[in-house]
């Protein structure tokens, strides 16, 4: 999406009255918003682990407190950046968020093999700046339309991605790892 954003937004939007400019503010606005997607998941993901263990209320003052961040974040971000600042405040309170359920979750839990998980992401972000690498090169270099372009980055990002992953043996045995432990600990 980083890589690709500015070939989506004018694809989706580049007509009408939508000029040049807007696809391009717009475009750097998905940049700083795509950074927090990592932290989007983990949220999702912990959220619902919290939940299946009746752990509620500590969910609720995660989700406030993350709310207040984010508030805190916009305003003085927005003060010196304008939109640019809310767009990075709300990638950082993803990412922020993420953290602080892992560190939660990890607690409740008793632990979660640090070492494993750091080397489970060390892998997922080689392959994905592997795949970012091959989706900037069909970027610049395709002769053909945008759309066309944009199609064949993503398909062969996405067929790049899982073939470095399981050279790597990337597996999502942490994640197994992790539910397994969630579980036990009802």
């Amino acid at each position: 999406l980083i890589l690709l954003s500015e070939f989506i937004i004018d694809i989706l939007y580049g007509h009408g009255n939508f000029t040049f400019d807007n696809v391009r503010v717009t475009s750097q606005l998905m940049i700083f918003h795509c950074m927090g997607i990592v932290g989007i998941a983990i949220q999702t993901f912990l959220t619902r682990a919290l939940f299946s263990m009746k752990k509620i209320k500590i969910s609720i003052v995660i989700s406030i407190s993350l709310l207040c961040i984010y508030l805190g974040c916009s305003y003085f971000m927005s003060e010196f950046w304008g939109l640019k600042g809310i767009a990075i405040a709300t990638g950082t309170s993803y990412t922020i968020g993420g953290l602080i359920y892992y560190i939660v979750i990890n607690r409740i839990c008793g632990g979660v093999n640090a070492k494993q998980t750091g080397i489970v992401i060390f892998k997922a972000a080689f392959a994905s700046g592997i795949m970012g690498i091959i989706v900037h090169l069909i970027k610049q270099f395709s002769p053909f339309p945008k759309i066309i372009t944009a199609g064949t980055a993503v398909a062969f990002g996405v067929i790049i991605y899982f073939f470095i992953a399981q050279l790597v043996g990337l597996k999502h045995a942490s994640l197994k790892q992790l539910t397994k432990k969630i579980i036990k600990s009802k």
